[in-house]
């Protein structure tokens, strides 16, 4: 434990470095990329930005976009694990489904234009389909099942071009984030 602890204070200390050597022209708009943010009305970047010495490590950004994906960037991350869970695409049960895609978007966009990977997650039940009324309750009807099902294929079929992978949950191995377990049978043997 203390080694892996050790080797990720140096990762971090080593990204730092590298993003203290990189040249840099600071402005008050837009403060990681040389001259102005090419942002449109809304908040999107409109077009491509060039990075360099892209460090090959990634950082968890929750919700992340625009100024805090710069702060990525800024310490040469070129990977981020991010997502935007079931519950807030799908709040509500209706048929067919409803999905609110506005926040996946632009997270999506502003990863894209800045040339960062992305593995999203697909995590949290929205109440409506979980068994304990919570977000980290497992859905276990047929019809939360189904939807669940619809809502991962219409992620993938959404963002198949633009996300470079998929995880199927956040953390199953701890309660906080799911209860439950895909096989009762792992709960006996001690997976």
């Amino acid at each position: 434990m203390r080694k892996a602890f050790c080797v990720l204070v140096a990762m971090l200390f080593a990204s730092f470095a590298i993003a203290q050597e990189r040249k840099v022209e600071y402005s008050q708009t837009y403060d990681v990329y040389q001259g102005s943010a090419p942002y449109d009305g809304e908040g999107f970047l409109t077009e491509p930005l060039v990075l360099s010495s892209v460090f090959p490590y990634g950082l968890v950004t929750h919700w992340a976009s625009g100024r805090q994906l710069d702060w990525v960037i800024e310490v040469g991350a070129s990977w981020v694990r991010t997502g935007v869970g079931w519950e807030f695409i799908e709040p509500e049960l209706t048929e067919p489904p409803t999905y609110r895609w506005e926040v996946a978007d632009k997270i999506v966009n502003d990863c894209r234009v800045r040339g960062l990977k992305i593995l999203w997650g697909f995590p949290y039940t929205p109440k409506w389909a979980s068994d304990n009324g919570q977000s980290n309750g497992v859905p276990r009807s047929p019809v939360a099942q189904e939807h669940w099902r619809k809502f991962v294929r219409a992620t993938v079929e959404r963002y198949h071009n633009d996300i470079d992978y998929f995880e199927p949950w956040n953390e199953p191995n701890n309660e906080k984030f799911w209860r439950g377990t895909a096989h009762p049978q792992a709960r006996l043997r001690g997976d």
